[in-house]
């Protein structure tokens, strides 16, 4: 393509608000294949139940920060719907995907836009919070707003880990950690804030 063809894809449109880029058919083009590349990827890293982040997502996720290494410390927030099993026996996979979506929905309003809420799969979640201040100060926080989106129908057992990448473990590992506590510990009870 030559510089000429280049600029001639580009029209320039006076207008009251002072020159415009109008679009030319490769301008098009470009938009629809960005816009056919962000669906691919929201079908590929998005769960289509809540709408959180999936399990492939958290994968990535995990690898591109192990090997950033950034030197902030980050939060990790383990989440388990509690009764799943009880609601699919007693009133059906689709009382139980309501649960899971309404616990999602609760879990999300109770972290900022920013956090990384993710549907690890099945009953698990997990939020990755990083930028923040202090970690007993999060901790707690959280611990209350979690506690206030809950009803006897929408219960999830919780715990929060703090991942300091100057220690010598990986995030994955923490992660799974993490997890494999919780599962050990605190079955089916709300892990305490202290």
């Amino acid at each position: 393509m030559t510089e000429r063809s280049a600029i001639n894809d580009f029209s320039l449109a006076d207008s009251m608000n002072g020159p415009q880029l109008t679009e030319s058919p490769v301008l098009k083009a470009a938009q629809q294949s960005y816009e056919q590349l962000q669906k691919l990827k929201e079908s590929v890293f998005i769960d289509s139940l809540t709408g959180a982040y999936n399990r492939s997502y958290l994968s990535d996720y995990v690898t591109r920060f192990d090997s950033t290494r950034t030197k902030n410390p980050i939060a990790v927030v383990f989440c388990d719907v509690d009764n799943l099993g009880a609601t699919n026996k007693e009133k059906g996979d689709a009382a139980g995907d309501q649960l899971i979506v309404d616990v999602a929905t609760n879990i999300k309003s109770s972290v900022r836009d920013e956090d990384i809420v993710i549907r690890k799969g099945g009953d698990e979640f997990v939020v990755i919070i990083e930028d923040f201040f202090d970690f007993e100060e999060l901790k707690e926080t959280l611990s209350d707003r979690f506690e206030s989106k809950q009803t006897p129908e929408t219960r999830f057992s919780f715990g929060i880990v703090q991942y300091d990448p100057k220690q010598d473990i990986s995030l994955n590992n923490t992660i799974q950690r993490g997890n494999d506590q919780m599962r050990r510990h605190f079955p089916h009870k709300r892990i305490p804030k202290h």
